[in-house]
């Protein structure tokens, strides 16, 4: 069985739902511990963005702050009417495309049904786009599973509890795991390449939430799937990092190699801890 285990995100980007299509199992590690972040960091927790007709619109989550939380510990703060603005934005600028309802309406109610708890928010919204874009992978959290530890160890009395034959990882994960993990079954790198899409507002900017997708076209897991690398064996002492086919490689890396001040790749940014 393939498992993906990663930490739930907000309005996440493509590339996190090309993770979730290509698990048979994929695992929210909801208990985790909620990260300090920032705009220039990796926000994907509690924000992410959409594209406005000048430039990218932050899409934030305002939280409780205590310092140490889990995110299944971390409360929403609703002093502010963030949602009411959120969803204003989100019909302002996809007022003009045709795909525009379903993403609306998901996130619509979602917002509006006020959470408490930020992964609430995040684990159930996350599954409801996935189920909308005809995902349909298993979808469970790992506070289900009662294990402690951490890092790799944790990660690996995980994949040995629900039966993983192999894993799927973030290459973020490499920066505590290194480039040969022992998690007791194969493990593929998880190195998506971005597609192209049309979209409104301009020139296409890539790394938007995925309702980016959902609401300029009307094949959006198709275009997901294209980025998704080939699943190629490996073993612990043979380890093969996944990539996709060449001609898709030599058309598409080319175009996303370019600097850009909003090129903040969320690919790497939530790796299991």
């Amino acid at each position: 069985m393939r498992v993906m285990v990663t930490q739930p995100i907000f309005l996440g980007w493509m590339g996190h739902f090309g993770q979730i299509d290509s698990a048979d199992l994929f695992l929210f590690l909801d208990d985790a511990q909620l990260e300090r972040t920032s705009r220039k960091d990796s926000p994907w927790q509690t924000a992410n963005k959409i594209k406005g007709a000048n430039g990218p619109i932050w899409l934030r989550v305002p939280t409780v702050r205590v310092k140490g939380q889990k995110i299944n510990e971390t409360r929403i703060n609703y002093e502010t009417d963030w949602v009411k603005k959120h969803l204003e934005s989100l019909r302002q600028s996809y007022s003009k495309v045709r795909y525009s309802g379903e993403a609306l309406e998901i996130v619509g109610a979602h917002l509006n049904s006020k959470p408490e708890i930020l992964a609430d928010l995040t684990c159930n919204l996350t599954t409801d786009i996935a189920r909308a874009l005809g995902i349909k992978t298993e979808i469970r959290r790992t506070s289900e599973l009662g294990i402690g530890g951490v890092k790799t160890d944790r990660l690996r009395a995980i994949l040995r509890e629900v039966g993983a034959t192999e894993y799927i990882a973030n290459p973020g994960s490499k920066a505590y795991m290194g480039e040969n993990p022992d998690l007791g079954c194969k493990v593929t790198w998880f190195d998506y390449i971005h597609p192209e899409y049309p979209q409104i507002h301009g020139d296409f900017m890539a790394y938007m939430s995925v309702v980016d997708l959902m609401m300029n076209t009307g094949n959006a897991l198709e275009i997901i799937r294209k980025g998704v690398p080939c699943t190629l064996t490996d073993t612990r002492s043979e380890l093969v990092l996944a990539s996709s086919s060449q001609n898709f490689q030599a058309t598409t890396m080319a175009a996303w190699r370019r600097p850009s001040r909003w090129s903040l790749r969320p690919s790497d940014a939530a790796p299991m801890p």
